[in-house]
């Protein structure tokens, strides 16, 4: 049985026909109004049922002006359809162009694809205040395959932004520092030093990065013995390569049955020493999840 989450939200006739009036946004970025099933928005959160239980909720109607109008139009969209949209990675030519052209055409790809793997990322940012966990795994999916398929991993400026919108124990947390890790073997000496540099000005970053570290070394393990080919980065053993990792890998499951058949046998201890394992925020650590 392969993870719940790969499925869509199923509508159903549970949802009933009674609609709710959502308003997103605020004067200044503009705002948009939205038709949604009650039912369908309790099926998949929480988050609304203050707002629902309120005045103008009993009214049919709900605000969110601090909401960015085009995020809550992602989650709105995958709601009913299940659907996110993918991260745009290569581009057509219908003719040869010249050196300049094909350059242009990069830079304005690489433009269009970090505009919208930080739309994603806000959006995950968002399942994480909602506590919808079938959104967030859909979308940590989406982001892996984006930086998968174009062959990239995290700039400084979205791990900035990442840290900075979630808290310790986030699963895009962990996605940000593994896919930028596991490419140091590259000898890239950017990559090297955007590391550096966010462990230098990102508050938390260099110990969860430390962290993540000392109990994934059977990743650069299976790295080296599975190979990697940086001329072919879709190939080979990466934190990015869906294929090579358990499919709940990144995933958020608080109940083990929405995740896939067997999944609680892909856990692997980290080797242990006589210290204690709790990490800052007093919780025990738990080991990893491989397959």
């Amino acid at each position: 049985m392969a993870c719940k989450h790969l499925n869509k939200v199923r509508l159903g006739d549970d949802i009933g026909e009674e609609m709710l009036s959502i308003t997103v946004g605020g004067n200044e970025t503009g705002h948009q109004t939205s038709s949604i099933h009650k039912g369908l928005l309790k099926k998949v959160t929480n988050y609304f049922d203050k707002s629902i239980a309120s005045e103008e909720g009993q009214k049919g109607m709900i605000l969110l002006k601090d909401e960015d109008a085009e995020i809550f139009k992602m989650f709105y969209d995958w709601l009913y359809t299940g659907n996110i949209p993918k991260a745009p990675t290569t581009f057509r030519l219908s003719k040869a162009v010249s050196e300049a052209e094909m350059e242009r055409h990069e830079t304005e790809l690489l433009g269009r694809f970090d505009a919208h793997v930080r739309k994603l990322c806000k959006l995950y940012c968002l399942g994480e205040r909602y506590e919808t966990e079938h959104l967030l795994n859909n979308t940590i999916d989406t982001i892996q395959d984006a930086f998968h398929e174009y062959g990239t991993v995290f700039g400084p400026g979205l791990i900035y932004f990442v840290f900075e919108k979630t808290q310790k124990g986030s699963k895009l947390r962990e996605l940000c520092i593994a896919a930028n890790v596991i490419h140091i073997d590259r000898g890239c000496g950017q990559l090297r030093e955007e590391l550096m540099m966010a462990a230098t000005l990102i508050e938390d970053f260099l110990p969860e990065m430390m962290k993540w570290i000392s109990r994934n070394f059977v990743m650069f393990g299976r790295r080296q013995a599975e190979g990697f080919n940086p001329t072919k980065p879709t190939q080979g053993f990466s934190m990015l390569n869906r294929k090579k990792l358990c499919p709940c890998h990144f995933h958020k499951h608080t109940s083990s049955k929405d995740a896939h058949k067997g999944h609680n046998k892909c856990a692997v201890p980290y080797n242990k020493c006589g210290h204690s394992e709790e990490d800052d925020d007093g919780k025990v650590a738990v080991p990893i999840w491989i397959p």
